[in-house]
């Protein structure tokens, strides 16, 4: 299995969501329960797979410290900020990048060794306490991703402020997912 998933991801057109899927395999797989392997051998890289795989990362992430601090960028824990009612918010700790994953229904609860190694920040955009989106900055501070809930493009409002929100602290884009019409 762990072969097939090698090749797999050396190949060049593996989506975002694809990739997230092998490295959570590679970095939590060998304490995945049977059928979620299983259901990997099954059906492959899909959707399906992928938020499955995301939740057995949130529940094996909260076998862990959740007030264990994560590191933060200063200069992205200034761009936390309030804007037209969205709360854009640094994820400082696991217990919060466990909420996100499952509040957004996606995989960024696997992400914790990205963040601890520096090679990504997240933020969560709220409004009203309802989850909006996801971002990521790379470590050079270009916002990578920008997705809401289950993964899906922004759209409408949600879209126009993440993409006034990264023009303002001058983060730049690098992901087509904040291009106008995403």
């Amino acid at each position: 299995m762990m072969r097939w998933l090698y090749r797999y991801s050396s190949q060049d057109y593996l989506s975002r969501e694809q990739q997230d899927t092998i490295d959570a395999v590679f970095e939590y797989g060998r304490f995945f329960p049977e059928n979620v392997m299983e259901r990997l051998r099954k059906d492959g890289l899909t959707g399906q797979v992928h938020c499955l795989v995301s939740q057995e990362v949130a529940y094996l992430s909260m076998q862990e410290e959740l007030e264990w601090e994560l590191p933060c960028d200063p200069l992205c824990l200034e761009a936390e900020c309030d804007v037209n009612g969205y709360r854009f918010r640094l994820i400082q700790n696991i217990a919060d990048l466990i909420d996100a994953g499952i509040g957004l229904q996606n995989c960024v609860a696997s992400y914790q060794r990205r963040i601890m190694n520096g090679q990504s920040s997240i933020f969560v955009v709220r409004k009203n306490e309802k989850w909006i989106a996801c971002i990521e900055l790379n470590r050079a501070r270009q916002v990578v991703q920008a997705l809401g809930p289950k993964n899906k493009c922004l759209a409408d409002d949600s879209l126009e402020v993440c993409r006034l929100w990264a023009n303002f602290y001058q983060f730049p884009i690098a992901t087509p997912d904040l291009a106008k019409g995403a």
